[in-house]
């Protein structure tokens, strides 16, 4: 406990630091946070419910933490525009309780309380030196061009520890060059082997700002990784390292009443799950090292955003995805998702939102499971469709198959169910 109370109290003394050494128009402070709390239909707490290896689709509703991302932001050089040199630094802290019907969250050593405390970013970044537009950064960011906000997911994702040049011009174009470490501090061949500290080796190559007259602009991706071979050098185990790739277009197209964002990612290997979370610790010459060779996945997501009339907002989501594991068979999974949220504005403040949602996974060999969620949420909001904060009170009820029977919850009050609710209230803010 004492640990956890000076390593706070450290972070709140170097803030303290910060604040006092860059002053006024040279320190930001920016921010996202959910925070709320309700009950299950049975009378018990909050329950979420999420078709296994989808994620949180649909997520109205189906929130059962408290989450809230701090962002701390030195000036050193203040740009007064996107033309000016910079320097600046920047950390985000992450505070999540998974049990957000607890009154005093605390991180206590020996004890699970929910409670994390989390460094997300520290990272120095700064350019546009001598009349030139490139920047450059190192240290720990996120890396990522789009979200689809219906699911809190994002894409192109490659967030982490690396450094990188930004904003090489290429006509009305960018070129971005990074790279990124991620060393494996978990597994047993993380430190004793005859390479030190293993890890994943990722040089990423984006082209932003490629604008066109008629479809908006485009972001396209590629990215290729490499971990080494290795030695433990207890065991004797031999570890074969192997590689992967990615490869992706993002298009931004802005219309009158909206917008559309349209994603299209392949992957391969080392890289499959389009992130640096993959496993890689595979004996040499073994089935299981075939199958990560072997693996790869396809990815579309598109996200529409239309106002259908003055008061009437309408976002739609949908996404799909071919995962295969490498198997010689039964290697393909098929992953679908719709969603659909409209937002009717009786007032500037006075707002009702819906949200609906279907998923599918579809597995080689085994039955569909599927999941349906509907939410209905009044609330209160600074105005519009993307205005924060809101305060708003929801009902969501939640369906799924017999296949999914037992995945959806595993243990407690609805493992047995095909159904479940949650009713409760949810304060939402970014600044």
């Amino acid at each position: 406990m004492f640990k956890i109370i000076s390593l706070l109290g450290l972070i709140l003394l170097l803030f303290s630091i910060e604040v006092n050494a860059v002053t006024g128009e040279f320190f930001e402070y920016n921010g996202t946070m959910r925070a709320g709390t309700g009950h299950n239909s049975k009378g018990g707490g909050m329950t979420c419910f999420s078709n296994p290896d989808t994620g949180n689709l649909f997520r109205m509703g189906n929130e059962c933490d408290i989450y809230s991302e701090n962002i701390f932001v030195a000036k050193f050089l203040k740009d007064k525009s996107d033309k000016d040199k910079f320097f600046k630094s920047q950390i985000r802290l992450v505070y999540k309780n998974e049990n957000s019907d607890r009154d005093w969250s605390q991180v206590q050593e020996g004890q699970n309380t929910g409670s994390q405390f989390v460094m997300r970013e520290a990272f120095v970044q700064g350019g546009r030196f001598d009349d030139s537009a490139v920047t450059y950064w190192a240290g720990k960011r996120f890396y990522r061009e789009q979200d689809i906000w219906m699911n809190d997911s994002w894409y192109m994702d490659i967030s982490g520890f690396g450094g990188g040049v930004e904003d090489i011009k290429i006509g009305d174009a960018t070129l971005n060059l990074a790279y990124f470490r991620k060393n494996d501090t978990v597994t047993e061949t993380a430190t004793n082997t005859d390479i030190g500290n293993t890890g994943i080796n990722h040089y990423d190559l984006r082209i932003r700002n490629i604008k066109t007259e008629l479809i908006g602009e485009f972001v396209t991706w590629l990215g290729y990784a490499k971990t080494a071979d290795r030695k433990n050098l207890t065991s004797g185990a031999e570890y074969e390292g192997f590689g992967g790739y990615v490869a992706g277009i993002l298009n931004r197209n802005n219309f009158a009443n909206g917008f559309n964002h349209l994603i299209l990612i392949y992957s391969t290997g080392l890289l499959q799950g389009q992130n640096l979370d993959g496993g890689y610790q595979y004996l040499k010459g073994s089935d299981d090292l075939k199958k990560a060779k072997e693996a790869s996945r396809i990815t579309f997501a598109d996200q529409i955003m239309y106002k259908l009339a003055s008061n009437l907002d309408l976002n739609l989501a949908a996404t799909y995805e071919k995962r295969d594991d490498g198997a010689e068979t039964y290697n393909i999974t098929d992953v679908y998702s719709l969603g659909m949220t409209s937002l009717y504005s009786f007032t500037d403040h006075y707002q009702l939102l819906f949200q609906a949602g279907h998923s599918i996974v579809d597995p080689d060999g085994a039955s569909q499971r599927s999941l349906t969620r509907f939410t209905l949420a009044p609330q209160v909001a600074v105005g519009g469709f993307w205005g924060r904060p809101v305060i708003r009170v929801f009902y969501a009820k939640t369906f799924w198959n017999r296949e999914n029977r037992g995945r959806v919850q595993s243990s407690g009050p609805y493992a047995s169910e095909t159904s479940g609710a949650n009713m409760g209230i949810q304060g939402d803010v970014w600044f």
